[in-house]
């Protein structure tokens, strides 16, 4: 009775965890599920779809041309894999590609963007990143290059 309980006190906690999900340009917003073997073609569909707290976008080598502004939500982080992955946004006009915004000022968002460079060279917008009532948000090892 014990290894029962144990075993599903165990399957519970993994629960808790978060998934990674992909983004790669051979992969496709209609037909992908952000799996390894299925990713998604745009950061703007991972961005849309992933909610599960402590889950990690991974955005594969290329060059991706996003055309909306993104959203994360809190708890959802997205690396990477350095200069190999470039994002860049010609056509947004808001202030900024990437906004982390909170719903309440100071809400914890217990997330990081890494391993990007970021291309502001044809763009309209202010920034790459902007955060607005949101704590706890790292950005590490990016480049930003044109904003």
């Amino acid at each position: 009775m014990k290894k029962i309980i144990f075993f599903l006190l165990f399957l519970i906690s993994l629960s808790g965890f978060g998934q990674s999900y992909y983004v790669a340009k051979t992969g496709n917003d209609g037909t992908g599920d952000g799996s390894a073997g299925n990713p998604w073609l745009t950061i703007d569909k991972a961005g849309e779809t992933v909610r599960a707290l402590g889950s990690t976008i991974y955005v594969l080598a290329g060059s991706f041309v996003e055309t909306d502004t993104i959203g994360l939500a809190d708890g959802v982080s997205l690396q990477g894999a350095g200069i190999t992955t470039i994002v860049s946004a010609p056509t947004i006009t808001t202030a900024s590609l990437f906004q982390l915004r909170g719903a309440a000022e100071g809400e914890n968002g217990n997330q990081s963007i890494s391993y990007i460079y970021f291309d502001g060279s044809d763009t309209t917008s202010y920034a790459a990143v902007s955060v607005y009532g949101r704590s706890n948000v790292s950005i590490n090892n990016c480049t930003f290059a044109d904003w």
